[in-house]
Protein backbone atom coordinates (compact mmCIF):
# COMPACT_ATOMS: atom_id res chain seq x y z
CA UNK A 1 0.00 0.00 0.00
CA UNK A 2 1.30 3.44 -0.89
CA UNK A 3 2.15 5.84 1.93
CA UNK A 4 -1.08 7.19 3.37
CA UNK A 5 -1.39 10.94 3.76
CA UNK A 6 -3.60 11.81 6.71
CA UNK A 7 -6.39 14.13 5.57
CA UNK A 8 -8.44 13.83 8.77
CA UNK A 9 -7.74 14.55 12.43
CA UNK A 10 -9.49 15.32 15.72
CA UNK A 11 -9.51 18.97 16.73
CA UNK A 12 -9.24 20.22 20.30
CA UNK A 13 -12.98 19.51 20.78
CA UNK A 14 -12.73 15.92 19.59
CA UNK A 15 -14.47 16.70 16.31
CA UNK A 16 -13.22 14.94 13.18
CA UNK A 17 -11.91 17.57 10.74
CA UNK A 18 -10.98 17.23 7.07
CA UNK A 19 -7.83 19.16 6.07
CA UNK A 20 -9.78 20.79 3.24
CA UNK A 21 -12.15 22.33 5.80
CA UNK A 22 -9.31 23.99 7.72
CA UNK A 23 -8.98 27.73 7.14
CA UNK A 24 -5.33 28.25 6.28
CA UNK A 25 -5.03 31.58 8.06
CA UNK A 26 -6.57 30.14 11.25
CA UNK A 27 -4.75 26.81 11.41
CA UNK A 28 -2.52 28.00 14.29
CA UNK A 29 -5.59 28.71 16.43
CA UNK A 30 -6.40 25.02 16.71
CA UNK A 31 -4.71 21.81 17.77
CA UNK A 32 -5.09 18.49 16.01
CA UNK A 33 -4.54 14.90 17.09
CA UNK A 34 -4.20 11.63 15.22
CA UNK A 35 -7.35 9.50 15.27
CA UNK A 36 -5.19 6.38 15.74
CA UNK A 37 -2.29 7.14 18.07
CA UNK A 38 -3.51 10.37 19.64
CA UNK A 39 -0.28 12.21 18.91
CA UNK A 40 -0.21 15.81 17.74
CA UNK A 41 -0.71 16.43 14.03
CA UNK A 42 0.24 19.60 12.18
CA UNK A 43 -1.57 20.86 9.07
CA UNK A 44 0.66 21.02 6.02
CA UNK A 45 -0.98 23.50 3.64
CA UNK A 46 1.59 24.43 1.04
CA UNK A 47 1.22 25.46 -2.57
CA UNK A 48 2.95 22.56 -4.31
CA UNK A 49 1.83 19.44 -2.45
CA UNK A 50 -1.67 18.30 -1.54
CA UNK A 51 -2.75 19.48 1.88
CA UNK A 52 -2.56 16.92 4.70
CA UNK A 53 -1.83 16.45 8.38
CA UNK A 54 1.57 15.14 9.50
CA UNK A 55 2.88 13.80 12.77
CA UNK A 56 4.89 16.37 14.70
CA UNK A 57 7.01 13.62 16.23
CA UNK A 58 8.41 10.49 14.64
CA UNK A 59 5.81 7.81 15.19
CA UNK A 60 5.07 4.23 14.25
CA UNK A 61 1.46 5.14 13.56
CA UNK A 62 0.20 2.83 10.81
CA UNK A 63 -1.49 4.17 7.68
CA UNK A 64 -3.50 0.99 7.25
CA UNK A 65 -4.91 1.34 10.76
CA UNK A 66 -5.69 4.99 10.05
CA UNK A 67 -7.73 4.10 6.95
CA UNK A 68 -9.50 1.30 8.83
CA UNK A 69 -10.50 3.55 11.72
CA UNK A 70 -11.44 6.51 9.52
CA UNK A 71 -13.73 4.27 7.47
CA UNK A 72 -15.51 3.09 10.62
CA UNK A 73 -15.98 6.66 11.85
CA UNK A 74 -17.27 7.97 8.52
CA UNK A 75 -19.62 5.04 7.92
CA UNK A 76 -21.08 5.42 11.41
CA UNK A 77 -21.54 9.16 10.81
CA UNK A 78 -23.29 8.37 7.54
CA UNK A 79 -25.68 6.00 9.32
CA UNK A 80 -26.34 8.39 12.22
CA UNK A 81 -27.00 11.40 9.99
CA UNK A 82 -28.97 9.78 7.17
CA UNK A 83 -32.72 9.39 6.92
CA UNK A 84 -32.18 6.31 4.73
CA UNK A 85 -29.32 3.80 4.69
CA UNK A 86 -29.88 1.58 1.68
CA UNK A 87 -28.16 -1.64 0.68
CA UNK A 88 -28.48 -3.57 -2.57
CA UNK A 89 -27.18 -7.09 -3.22
CA UNK A 90 -27.66 -9.94 -5.65
CA UNK A 91 -30.72 -12.09 -5.11
CA UNK A 92 -34.18 -13.04 -6.35
CA UNK A 93 -37.18 -10.74 -6.12
CA UNK A 94 -40.57 -12.41 -5.80
CA UNK A 95 -43.95 -10.74 -6.14
CA UNK A 96 -45.53 -10.38 -2.71
CA UNK A 97 -49.09 -11.04 -3.98
CA UNK A 98 -49.00 -14.72 -3.06
CA UNK A 99 -52.70 -15.38 -3.64
CA UNK A 100 -52.87 -13.73 -7.06
CA UNK A 101 -54.66 -16.02 -9.52
CA UNK A 102 -52.43 -14.75 -12.36
CA UNK A 103 -49.18 -15.65 -10.62
CA UNK A 104 -46.71 -17.15 -13.10
CA UNK A 105 -43.03 -17.60 -13.92
CA UNK A 106 -42.49 -13.88 -14.60
CA UNK A 107 -43.48 -13.04 -11.02
CA UNK A 108 -39.94 -13.97 -10.01
CA UNK A 109 -36.72 -12.51 -11.36
CA UNK A 110 -33.06 -12.61 -10.52
CA UNK A 111 -31.56 -9.21 -9.86
CA UNK A 112 -30.82 -7.14 -6.79
CA UNK A 113 -32.54 -7.01 -3.42
CA UNK A 114 -32.74 -3.49 -1.99
CA UNK A 115 -33.46 -2.64 1.65
CA UNK A 116 -33.42 0.49 3.79
CA UNK A 117 -31.58 -0.47 6.97
CA UNK A 118 -32.86 2.62 8.81
CA UNK A 119 -36.32 1.02 8.71
CA UNK A 120 -34.92 -1.90 10.72
CA UNK A 121 -32.02 -0.47 12.78
CA UNK A 122 -31.50 2.77 14.69
CA UNK A 123 -28.06 2.31 16.28
CA UNK A 124 -24.54 1.99 14.87
CA UNK A 125 -21.77 1.09 17.31
CA UNK A 126 -18.04 0.85 16.56
CA UNK A 127 -16.15 -2.19 17.90
CA UNK A 128 -19.09 -4.03 19.45
CA UNK A 129 -19.07 -7.71 20.51
CA UNK A 130 -21.76 -10.17 19.48
CA UNK A 131 -21.76 -13.98 19.77
CA UNK A 132 -18.02 -14.12 20.40
CA UNK A 133 -17.10 -11.86 17.46
CA UNK A 134 -16.25 -8.16 17.33
CA UNK A 135 -17.89 -6.08 14.61
CA UNK A 136 -16.11 -3.10 13.11
CA UNK A 137 -19.58 -1.51 13.10
CA UNK A 138 -22.59 -3.24 14.59
CA UNK A 139 -26.06 -2.17 13.51
CA UNK A 140 -28.74 -2.89 16.09
CA UNK A 141 -32.22 -1.72 17.03
CA UNK A 142 -32.88 -0.26 20.48
CA UNK A 143 -36.62 -0.57 19.85
CA UNK A 144 -36.34 -4.33 19.27
CA UNK A 145 -33.37 -5.87 21.10
CA UNK A 146 -34.19 -9.30 19.67
CA UNK A 147 -33.61 -8.03 16.13
CA UNK A 148 -30.62 -9.85 14.62
CA UNK A 149 -27.81 -7.28 14.12
CA UNK A 150 -25.70 -6.65 11.04
CA UNK A 151 -21.90 -6.42 10.99
CA UNK A 152 -20.18 -3.91 8.71
CA UNK A 153 -16.58 -5.05 8.25
CA UNK A 154 -13.81 -2.91 6.74
CA UNK A 155 -11.30 -4.75 4.54
CA UNK A 156 -8.08 -2.75 4.02
CA UNK A 157 -5.42 -5.45 3.73
CA UNK A 158 -6.91 -8.26 5.76
CA UNK A 159 -10.21 -9.88 4.84
CA UNK A 160 -12.78 -10.74 7.45
CA UNK A 161 -11.81 -14.04 9.10
CA UNK A 162 -13.49 -17.10 7.64
CA UNK A 163 -14.94 -18.22 10.98
CA UNK A 164 -16.83 -14.95 11.27
CA UNK A 165 -18.08 -15.16 7.67
CA UNK A 166 -19.39 -18.67 8.29
CA UNK A 167 -21.06 -17.80 11.61
CA UNK A 168 -24.43 -17.06 10.05
CA UNK A 169 -24.28 -13.41 11.12
CA UNK A 170 -25.32 -10.96 8.41
CA UNK A 171 -22.10 -9.28 7.29
CA UNK A 172 -21.37 -6.49 4.81
CA UNK A 173 -17.67 -6.51 3.97
CA UNK A 174 -16.42 -3.31 2.31
CA UNK A 175 -13.00 -3.11 0.73
CA UNK A 176 -11.25 0.23 1.34
CA UNK A 177 -7.87 1.20 -0.12
CA UNK A 178 -7.66 4.89 0.59
CA UNK A 179 -9.60 7.96 1.67
CA UNK A 180 -11.01 8.40 -1.82
CA UNK A 181 -12.76 5.03 -1.46
CA UNK A 182 -14.27 6.17 1.84
CA UNK A 183 -15.47 9.45 0.34
CA UNK A 184 -17.00 7.66 -2.64
CA UNK A 185 -18.92 5.19 -0.51
CA UNK A 186 -20.32 7.71 1.96
CA UNK A 187 -21.34 10.00 -0.91
CA UNK A 188 -23.76 7.36 -2.19
CA UNK A 189 -27.27 6.75 -0.98
CA UNK A 190 -26.82 2.99 -1.29
CA UNK A 191 -24.11 0.46 -0.46
CA UNK A 192 -24.34 -1.73 -3.54
CA UNK A 193 -22.66 -5.02 -4.25
CA UNK A 194 -22.23 -4.58 -7.97
CA UNK A 195 -20.83 -1.07 -8.26
CA UNK A 196 -17.40 -1.86 -6.92
CA UNK A 197 -14.65 -3.57 -8.88
CA UNK A 198 -13.16 -6.92 -7.87
CA UNK A 199 -16.03 -7.70 -5.51
CA UNK A 200 -15.09 -4.79 -3.22
CA UNK A 201 -18.44 -5.05 -1.40
CA UNK A 202 -19.63 -8.50 -0.37
CA UNK A 203 -22.77 -9.60 1.47
CA UNK A 204 -22.81 -12.72 3.64
CA UNK A 205 -25.77 -14.61 5.19
CA UNK A 206 -28.39 -12.22 3.79
CA UNK A 207 -31.71 -13.59 2.57
CA UNK A 208 -31.40 -14.63 -1.06
CA UNK A 209 -35.08 -13.88 -1.77
CA UNK A 210 -37.21 -10.82 -1.14
CA UNK A 211 -40.94 -10.31 -1.52
CA UNK A 212 -41.67 -7.00 -3.22
CA UNK A 213 -44.31 -5.23 -5.24
CA UNK A 214 -43.64 -6.39 -8.79
CA UNK A 215 -45.22 -5.57 -12.14
CA UNK A 216 -44.93 -8.45 -14.60
CA UNK A 217 -46.69 -9.20 -17.87
CA UNK A 218 -49.79 -11.22 -18.71
CA UNK A 219 -51.71 -11.72 -21.96
CA UNK A 220 -54.97 -10.02 -22.90
CA UNK A 221 -57.50 -11.28 -25.46
CA UNK A 222 -60.40 -9.07 -26.49
CA UNK A 223 -63.32 -9.49 -28.88
CA UNK A 224 -66.45 -7.69 -30.00
CA UNK A 225 -69.46 -9.78 -30.97
CA UNK A 226 -67.36 -12.92 -31.26
CA UNK A 227 -64.70 -11.31 -33.48
CA UNK A 228 -61.20 -10.94 -32.12
CA UNK A 229 -59.99 -7.35 -31.73
CA UNK A 230 -56.46 -7.28 -33.07
CA UNK A 231 -53.60 -9.36 -31.76
CA UNK A 232 -53.41 -10.90 -28.33
CA UNK A 233 -51.21 -8.42 -26.49
CA UNK A 234 -48.99 -8.37 -23.46
CA UNK A 235 -50.09 -6.02 -20.70
CA UNK A 236 -48.81 -5.24 -17.17
CA UNK A 237 -50.47 -7.36 -14.51
CA UNK A 238 -51.57 -4.26 -12.58
CA UNK A 239 -54.07 -3.54 -15.36
CA UNK A 240 -55.60 -7.02 -15.24
CA UNK A 241 -58.79 -5.94 -13.46
CA UNK A 242 -59.89 -3.45 -16.14
CA UNK A 243 -61.14 -3.83 -19.69
CA UNK A 244 -58.83 -2.16 -22.18
CA UNK A 245 -61.46 -1.61 -24.91
CA UNK A 246 -64.62 0.39 -24.48
CA UNK A 247 -66.54 -1.56 -27.14
CA UNK A 248 -65.38 -5.07 -26.24
CA UNK A 249 -67.95 -7.72 -25.36
CA UNK A 250 -65.40 -10.14 -23.89
CA UNK A 251 -61.88 -9.73 -22.56
CA UNK A 252 -59.72 -12.47 -21.09
CA UNK A 253 -56.53 -12.51 -19.03
CA UNK A 254 -54.26 -15.45 -19.78
CA UNK A 255 -50.93 -16.75 -18.45
CA UNK A 256 -48.94 -19.93 -18.43
CA UNK A 257 -48.49 -21.01 -14.83
CA UNK A 258 -45.78 -23.59 -15.39
CA UNK A 259 -43.74 -22.40 -18.36
CA UNK A 260 -42.80 -19.30 -20.31
CA UNK A 261 -44.79 -19.95 -23.46
CA UNK A 262 -46.62 -17.33 -25.50
CA UNK A 263 -50.42 -17.29 -25.44
CA UNK A 264 -51.81 -17.13 -28.97
CA UNK A 265 -55.15 -17.41 -30.76
CA UNK A 266 -55.08 -21.22 -30.80
CA UNK A 267 -54.85 -21.33 -27.01
CA UNK A 268 -57.78 -18.95 -26.67
CA UNK A 269 -59.86 -20.79 -29.29
CA UNK A 270 -59.43 -24.09 -27.48
CA UNK A 271 -60.25 -22.49 -24.13
CA UNK A 272 -63.44 -20.93 -25.58
CA UNK A 273 -64.49 -24.34 -26.89
CA UNK A 274 -63.93 -26.09 -23.57
CA UNK A 275 -65.23 -23.39 -21.25
CA UNK A 276 -67.73 -21.35 -23.28
CA UNK A 277 -68.79 -24.12 -25.72
CA UNK A 278 -68.02 -21.80 -28.60
CA UNK A 279 -66.92 -23.17 -31.94
CA UNK A 280 -65.94 -21.22 -35.05
CA UNK A 281 -65.31 -22.48 -38.57
CA UNK A 282 -62.17 -20.38 -38.76
CA UNK A 283 -60.67 -22.70 -36.12
CA UNK A 284 -61.62 -25.91 -37.95
CA UNK A 285 -58.94 -28.00 -39.62
CA UNK A 286 -61.09 -28.18 -42.78
CA UNK A 287 -61.54 -24.43 -43.18
CA UNK A 288 -59.04 -22.59 -45.45
CA UNK A 289 -59.11 -19.48 -47.59
CA UNK A 290 -62.58 -18.51 -46.36
CA UNK A 291 -64.21 -21.77 -47.45
CA UNK A 292 -65.08 -25.18 -46.06
CA UNK A 293 -63.22 -27.89 -47.96
CA UNK A 294 -65.85 -30.51 -47.08
CA UNK A 295 -68.65 -28.81 -48.98
CA UNK A 296 -68.41 -31.17 -52.02
CA UNK A 297 -67.92 -34.38 -50.07
CA UNK A 298 -70.42 -33.87 -47.26
CA UNK A 299 -72.61 -31.02 -48.48
CA UNK A 300 -71.54 -28.47 -45.90
CA UNK A 301 -71.83 -24.79 -46.91
CA UNK A 302 -68.90 -23.68 -49.02
CA UNK A 303 -68.89 -20.32 -47.22
CA UNK A 304 -70.54 -21.10 -43.87
CA UNK A 305 -71.85 -18.45 -41.48
CA UNK A 306 -69.67 -17.78 -38.45
CA UNK A 307 -71.82 -19.89 -36.09
CA UNK A 308 -72.22 -22.93 -38.38
CA UNK A 309 -69.47 -24.77 -36.49
CA UNK A 310 -71.72 -24.86 -33.40
CA UNK A 311 -73.80 -27.63 -35.00
CA UNK A 312 -71.39 -29.06 -37.57
CA UNK A 313 -70.66 -32.74 -36.93
CA UNK A 314 -67.40 -32.56 -38.91
CA UNK A 315 -65.81 -29.76 -36.91
CA UNK A 316 -62.32 -30.73 -35.78
CA UNK A 317 -59.80 -28.63 -33.91
CA UNK A 318 -56.53 -28.72 -35.91
CA UNK A 319 -53.37 -30.41 -34.74
CA UNK A 320 -51.36 -27.22 -34.46
CA UNK A 321 -47.58 -27.67 -34.71
CA UNK A 322 -45.94 -27.35 -31.27
CA UNK A 323 -49.30 -26.56 -29.67
CA UNK A 324 -49.17 -27.02 -25.90
CA UNK A 325 -51.66 -25.63 -23.41
CA UNK A 326 -50.30 -27.38 -20.31
CA UNK A 327 -50.39 -24.91 -17.42
CA UNK A 328 -52.55 -22.38 -19.28
CA UNK A 329 -54.78 -20.30 -17.02
CA UNK A 330 -57.50 -18.04 -18.43
CA UNK A 331 -59.87 -15.76 -16.52
CA UNK A 332 -62.58 -13.47 -17.81
CA UNK A 333 -62.14 -9.78 -17.00
CA UNK A 334 -64.99 -8.64 -14.80
CA UNK A 335 -64.06 -5.00 -14.31
CA UNK A 336 -65.27 -2.01 -16.25
CA UNK A 337 -63.39 -0.24 -19.02
CA UNK A 338 -60.69 2.18 -17.85
CA UNK A 339 -58.80 4.58 -20.06
CA UNK A 340 -55.03 4.66 -19.57
CA UNK A 341 -53.51 7.67 -21.34
CA UNK A 342 -50.20 7.21 -23.14
CA UNK A 343 -47.01 8.22 -21.36
CA UNK A 344 -44.05 8.12 -23.75
CA UNK A 345 -40.53 7.79 -22.35
CA UNK A 346 -37.19 8.14 -24.11
CA UNK A 347 -34.42 5.82 -22.93
CA UNK A 348 -30.98 7.43 -23.47
CA UNK A 349 -27.80 5.53 -22.65
CA UNK A 350 -24.05 5.95 -22.92
CA UNK A 351 -22.54 3.22 -25.07
CA UNK A 352 -20.26 2.27 -22.17
CA UNK A 353 -23.19 1.53 -19.87
CA UNK A 354 -23.80 -2.24 -19.93
CA UNK A 355 -25.43 -3.17 -16.59
CA UNK A 356 -28.92 -4.39 -17.55
CA UNK A 357 -29.95 -5.32 -13.99
CA UNK A 358 -29.14 -1.80 -12.81
CA UNK A 359 -30.96 -0.42 -15.85
CA UNK A 360 -34.08 -2.40 -14.97
CA UNK A 361 -33.91 -1.33 -11.34
CA UNK A 362 -33.72 2.37 -12.21
CA UNK A 363 -36.48 2.15 -14.82
CA UNK A 364 -38.70 0.48 -12.20
CA UNK A 365 -37.92 3.34 -9.82
CA UNK A 366 -38.72 6.14 -12.28
CA UNK A 367 -41.81 4.42 -13.71
CA UNK A 368 -43.27 2.90 -10.54
CA UNK A 369 -46.28 5.27 -10.41
CA UNK A 370 -46.68 5.65 -14.17
CA UNK A 371 -47.09 1.90 -14.73
CA UNK A 372 -50.25 1.92 -12.59
CA UNK A 373 -51.96 4.86 -14.24
CA UNK A 374 -50.67 5.15 -17.80
CA UNK A 375 -50.01 3.15 -20.92
CA UNK A 376 -46.23 3.49 -20.83
CA UNK A 377 -44.44 3.42 -24.19
CA UNK A 378 -40.63 3.27 -24.39
CA UNK A 379 -38.50 4.76 -27.15
CA UNK A 380 -34.82 3.85 -27.20
CA UNK A 381 -32.30 6.37 -28.50
CA UNK A 382 -29.93 3.74 -29.86
CA UNK A 383 -29.65 3.10 -33.58
CA UNK A 384 -30.98 -0.44 -33.29
CA UNK A 385 -34.75 -0.85 -33.48
CA UNK A 386 -34.95 -3.65 -30.89
CA UNK A 387 -32.16 -2.72 -28.53
CA UNK A 388 -31.76 -5.41 -25.86
CA UNK A 389 -32.09 -2.95 -22.98
CA UNK A 390 -35.26 -1.09 -23.97
CA UNK A 391 -36.86 -4.02 -25.78
CA UNK A 392 -35.97 -6.48 -23.01
CA UNK A 393 -37.33 -4.23 -20.28
CA UNK A 394 -40.54 -3.55 -22.20
CA UNK A 395 -41.01 -7.30 -22.70
CA UNK A 396 -40.42 -8.09 -19.02
CA UNK A 397 -42.96 -5.50 -17.85
CA UNK A 398 -45.59 -6.07 -20.52
CA UNK A 399 -45.39 -2.49 -21.76
CA UNK A 400 -45.11 -1.15 -25.27
CA UNK A 401 -41.86 -0.64 -27.13
CA UNK A 402 -42.40 2.27 -29.51
CA UNK A 403 -39.36 1.53 -31.69
CA UNK A 404 -41.21 -0.11 -34.55
CA UNK A 405 -41.04 0.51 -38.29
CA UNK A 406 -43.91 2.22 -40.02
CA UNK A 407 -45.62 0.39 -42.85
CA UNK A 408 -43.66 2.37 -45.42
CA UNK A 409 -40.42 1.02 -43.94
CA UNK A 410 -39.35 4.37 -42.49
CA UNK A 411 -38.30 4.52 -38.85
CA UNK A 412 -40.37 6.65 -36.51
CA UNK A 413 -37.25 8.72 -35.81
CA UNK A 414 -33.73 9.02 -37.18
CA UNK A 415 -31.65 10.61 -34.43
CA UNK A 416 -31.85 11.07 -30.66
CA UNK A 417 -33.21 14.61 -30.94
CA UNK A 418 -36.06 13.38 -33.15
CA UNK A 419 -37.55 11.89 -29.98
CA UNK A 420 -38.07 15.31 -28.40
CA UNK A 421 -41.43 16.07 -30.07
CA UNK A 422 -42.62 12.53 -29.28
CA UNK A 423 -41.94 11.87 -25.59
CA UNK A 424 -43.26 13.12 -22.25
CA UNK A 425 -40.19 12.14 -20.23
CA UNK A 426 -36.66 10.78 -20.54
CA UNK A 427 -34.57 8.40 -18.43
CA UNK A 428 -30.89 9.05 -19.05
CA UNK A 429 -27.91 6.88 -18.09
CA UNK A 430 -24.93 9.21 -18.45
CA UNK A 431 -21.42 9.58 -17.05
CA UNK A 432 -21.38 13.32 -17.69
CA UNK A 433 -19.02 13.23 -20.67
CA UNK A 434 -21.12 12.85 -23.82
CA UNK A 435 -21.81 16.28 -25.30
CA UNK A 436 -24.58 14.80 -27.45
CA UNK A 437 -26.44 13.64 -24.34
CA UNK A 438 -25.72 16.95 -22.58
CA UNK A 439 -27.33 18.78 -25.51
CA UNK A 440 -30.31 16.39 -25.48
CA UNK A 441 -30.86 17.07 -21.75
CA UNK A 442 -30.80 20.84 -22.29
CA UNK A 443 -33.25 20.63 -25.19
CA UNK A 444 -35.54 18.28 -23.26
CA UNK A 445 -35.69 20.63 -20.27
CA UNK A 446 -36.38 23.59 -22.55
CA UNK A 447 -39.46 21.68 -23.76
CA UNK A 448 -40.52 20.96 -20.15
CA UNK A 449 -39.91 17.24 -20.68
CA UNK A 450 -39.39 15.43 -17.38
CA UNK A 451 -35.79 14.20 -17.16
CA UNK A 452 -34.40 11.57 -14.80
CA UNK A 453 -30.60 11.42 -14.91
CA UNK A 454 -28.61 8.48 -13.56
CA UNK A 455 -24.84 8.94 -13.23
CA UNK A 456 -24.03 5.23 -13.19
CA UNK A 457 -20.38 5.94 -12.28
CA UNK A 458 -21.42 7.35 -8.89
CA UNK A 459 -24.52 5.41 -7.98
Amino acid sequence: MATIKYHNAYDENGILVDINDVVKEERHLHTYKCIVCGETLLPRMGEERAWHFWHEKNTKCNGETYIHKLAKIRLKEKFDNSKHYNISYRGKNICGKENCCLRNHSCEENGYITKDLKEIYDTATIERDYKGFTADILLSDSRNPSQEPIFIEIFVKHKCEQEKLESGIKIIEIRIKNEDDIARIISKNTIEEYFYKKEAVRFYSFDSEAKIRMVSYIYRYAENGGCQKGEIKRIPCNKSAFKLYQDSTLELNAVFKTNSGWVDSWHIAKWLQENKHRYACINCKYYHNNRCYLYKKFGTPEHPLSDFAQTCQYYRFPEVLHFNDDGLYVKEVGGAYKHFPDFKVAIVRDESFTDYCFFKKKCDYFLQYKLDNYNVILYDSTKETNDEFCFGYAESRGIENGNYFKYDGVKQYKEMNDLLPVVNAAIIFWDGNSEEIRSFIAKAKSRNIKVGIVDYTKE
